[in-house]
């Protein structure tokens, strides 16, 4: 779901033991779109320096400077905006064992994460769920276009953060998910008692 969308496409070009693939308003980063989202080049360029100083610190000191991850519009975290709430909400996913904290010294490596660039190398079959709702919907569409094996494109309805929890969204796209990879991957074992 979301960034582990774009994970699992890394993960899965890279290693040939991944049976199937699934996203769910899947986050398809690529650095065309790190501008958009992070002042310009030279907001970026900006990040990037300030991810090699605390780098460097964390290196010499051990101290590993944090940002809040997730935060409403001005709130300085590393992704801002009001539709946060998600992460900001303990009636909804911000849960007391969770910490919102990013680490400075991970903007470079955040930034450059590009699993486009990865999708024409999974070969495993795949699907993608999505919605004209969620994020950057031509990215999925890009990264569907791309992937090597068989594929499948589920276009759903609903906004972004409904796959999240949403209880009829999570059901429709959790029924979607399991039979997309019992026929790929067959049933699940049983476990048998003694």
């Amino acid at each position: 779901v979301c960034t582990s969308g774009g994970n699992v496409i890394q993960a899965a070009a890279e290693d040939g033991r991944v049976k199937a693939v699934v996203t769910v308003a899947g986050w398809f980063a690529e650095p065309s779109l790190t501008p958009l989202l992070y002042g310009g080049e030279s907001g970026v360029a900006q990040l990037k320096a300030q991810g090699q100083q605390a780098l460097l610190k964390y290196r010499n000191t051990g101290v590993s400077d944090t940002v809040k991850t997730y935060g409403m519009a001005g709130s300085g975290a590393a992704h801002a905006g009001d539709h946060m709430d998600y992460y900001v909400n303990p009636q909804r996913g911000n849960i007391a064992q969770w910490t919102n904290a990013m680490a400075v010294q991970s903007w470079e490596s955040w930034l450059g994460f590009n699993p486009v660039a990865a999708a024409s190398q999974v070969k495993a079959p795949t699907m993608i769920i999505h919605s004209d709702d969620s994020a950057f919907p031509d990215q999925a569409k890009k990264v569907y276009g791309l992937l090597a094996g068989q594929k499948e494109l589920n276009w759903l309805k609903g906004g972004h953060f409904e796959f999240y929890d949403n209880p009829a969204k999570v059901r429709e796209a959790a029924g979607e998910v399991a039979r997309f990879v019992k026929s790929h991957t067959g049933p699940a074992p049983v476990a048998m008692a003694n």
